[in-house]
């Protein structure tokens, strides 16, 4: 079974992107915003990312694009702007097919059942269903009803990401998230009486979380059954969102928490599928990895294999045909961009060094290998010796392994991946 070391963790532990891009946003060159030249109908499979950014109220922990509010009204407006950016992809991408329909947010199910179904119903009347159609919704239990969980069956989702963060009543108290632990527990059932994949969120590194109260946290975990796990350290982030006052963990306790977490999924049957994503070893997305069939984008790890994503609502990324585009994050920016056009904020082409990069980025995210010959094209004419010497250190801690003509991640090395993809990062 493997076993993380927080020596080893603290080891390689570096700030750096997650990339969910490659290169991360902070670095795109903002060079190019008419996506005309870069938007085809390839007859492909699509992915369709949909941002809701509404939450009632605010969780102290949170770093994404989210607007608090209790005004529904927001909800016709949410259909009409979607709508509203459809029709402008109408000669572009009408006719390729839907493989992937992610709903992200803020909270998605702002929305009531009815509205959700009709935005739901626009997508599929502008873009067929494949005949491997992936639905997923992120999800707040105390906030989504069994009407919710209906719709998303009847439309055809799979999968649900249900923010549960932690357990601990303490915890969840002190950063506005608090839910009873019978109505986690129910909403659960339900869940699972309906989808074929449920997938959960941890944060470590909470106010008051200890690991006594972690540990009750990975116990119920045995009640909840998760298929999958993501587990994320606290980005703590007051300049976005006016966390401050929040008294965290130290970095020490902090990395003893994430350790704590990780070991506790390994011995309930979990693998890192890598960037801190777990899988249950007789899952679908394990299964996956194995076969070399993993598949990775904006989203996150999924099986749906699809040539482009299309970003739709505020602040919502796009990729295809080597570029990336992003909506202005700011609502209010982004409604006004929208009625006179595309509410484009940012883009990024990538150059041939950045699509080198972003390939070999995924076959370690992916496919479990750091291939010589595409180092060789990375690091050019740094020399051989040079080279191998990046890699000493992952291979004396077992985290690489050499076989045949590059270096295989080993399962211990899935814990690992983000410092393997920042010995390649030509942007850092």
């Amino acid at each position: 079974m493997t076993t993380l070391d927080t020596k080893l963790i603290e080891k390689y532990h570096r700030l750096g992107p997650r990339y969910f891009t490659y290169p991360s946003p902070r670095f795109w060159q903002k060079s190019e915003k008419e996506q005309s030249k870069f938007i085809k109908n390839d007859g492909g499979n699509l992915s369709v990312y949909i941002h809701i950014p509404f939450c009632e109220s605010f969780c102290s922990y949170c770093g994404c694009n989210i607007k608090v509010t209790k005004d529904h009204s927001n909800e016709k407006k949410i259909l009409k702007e979607i709508k509203s950016e459809l029709l402008q992809y109408s000669n572009s991408l009408h006719g390729n097919t839907l493989g992937e329909l992610y709903l992200g947010g803020g909270t998605p199910t702002f929305l009531s059942p009815e509205n959700l179904k009709t935005l739901i119903g626009q997508i599929f009347d502008f873009f067929p269903k494949s005949s491997d159609f992936v639905g997923t919704i992120e999800v707040d239990p105390r906030v989504t009803t069994t009407g919710h969980l209906d719709v998303l069956k009847e439309c055809g989702f799979s999968k649900l990401q249900i923010g549960v963060q932690d357990t601990d009543s303490k915890t969840l108290k002190s950063v506005n998230r608090f839910i009873e632990k019978d109505q986690l527990f129910r909403f659960m059932g339900e869940a699972h009486a309906r989808f074929n994949h449920i997938g959960i969120d941890l944060i470590y590194g909470l106010p008051n979380q200890t690991l006594e109260g972690l540990a009750a946290t990975a116990n119920d975990l045995k009640t909840i059954n998760a298929d999958s796990v993501s587990v994320y350290p606290l980005a703590h982030v007051p300049w976005l969102k006016g966390q401050g006052g929040c008294e965290t963990p130290n970095a020490i306790d902090k990395t003893i928490l994430g350790a704590f977490l990780s070991n506790t999924l390994f011995e309930n049957n979990y693998s890192e599928l890598g960037m801190g994503h777990f899988s249950k070893n007789d899952g679908e997305l394990f299964s996956l990895l194995k076969e070399g069939k993993l598949q990775k984008n904006i989203m996150g790890y999924t099986k749906a294999m699809t040539t482009a994503t299309l970003g739709l609502g505020v602040g919502s990324i796009s990729e295809y045909q080597g570029a990336y585009f992003q909506n202005d994050r700011v609502l209010e920016k982004y409604r006004h961009l929208l009625k006179n056009g595309k509410p484009l904020a940012r883009s990024h082409i990538l150059t041939p060094m950045d699509k080198e990069i972003k390939n070999a980025m995924g076959k370690i995210m992916c496919g479990n290998r750091i291939e010589f010959s595409d180092l060789k094209a990375i690091f050019n004419e740094t020399p051989q010796d040079q080279i191998s010497e990046i890699y000493r250190g992952f291979i004396e801690d077992k985290i690489l392994t050499t076989v045949g003509e590059g270096y295989t991640i080993t399962k211990l090395g899935r814990s690992f991946l983000k410092p393997l993809c920042l010995t390649l990062d030509g942007h850092l």
